[in-house]
Order: C-alpha cells, then structure tokens, then sequence
C-alpha cells in the first residue's frame, strides 16, 4: 500500500491522499479491505466495481461522485496487475474536459439574464 501511495504522490500529494480515503471509504462501506481487493480475479474484479456503481447509483449519488470512487480502485486493481478490460458505464459521468466545458457554458447561457 505504501509504495503505491507513494507512487501516486510523486505525481500528487493531493491525489495520493484522496485515493488513501476513497480505498478506506471502501473498506467501511463495503468491508473489503485492500488486500481484499488485490486477491480478485479480473472478473471479480469488474463485477465488484459494477456492483458498486449500481449500489451508489440507487443511493442517488451523481456521477462525478461515482467516478472519483471507481478511478482509484480500478487504479489500485492496475497496480496489483488486475486488468479491469470490461467497461463500466457511470450515469451521469462527464468524460471530458470539452464536455465540463459545454456543460458550464450552456449554465451560463440558461442562468443569464436577457
């Protein structure tokens, strides 16, 4: 765990410390503990993480919210060399930067006044 975490913060402390707590939300939420996760097959794998997706999509959480969960595990699976090749569809996930930025433009279109 530690070399991973180290890794990621070579990249960004910030990040490193995000992924730590979704991991840990992880573990509370859904009592699977890193270790846990590292032992999955690639199938296990991706039907947790789609299990999971399912799960925070019917505790209404919005699609952001879900990906900024799935980005550090399917990163941590990665790490202990468990290809996730399936994809896994978030509702509601905005999959790029033009796309945040259509998204804040048609905001301001709609919130000005005429």
């Amino acid at each position: 765990m530690k070399h991973r975490h180290d890794n990621v913060a070579r990249g960004s402390v910030v990040t490193a410390s995000i992924w730590l707590r979704r991991l840990g939300f992880i573990h509370k939420n859904f009592h699977k503990t890193p270790k846990d996760l590292a032992k999955m097959t690639s199938k296990e794998a991706a039907n947790f993480m789609l299990d999971l997706v399912s799960i925070m999509e019917r505790n209404g959480k919005r699609g952001g919210y879900i990906s900024g969960v799935m980005k550090p595990m399917k990163n941590w699976f990665a790490w202990n060399e468990i290809p996730i090749v399936q994809k896994i569809k978030i509702r509601g996930q905005i999959n790029t930067g033009q796309e945040m930025l259509e998204q804040r433009l048609l905001l301001r279109l709609s919130t000005a006044s005429p």
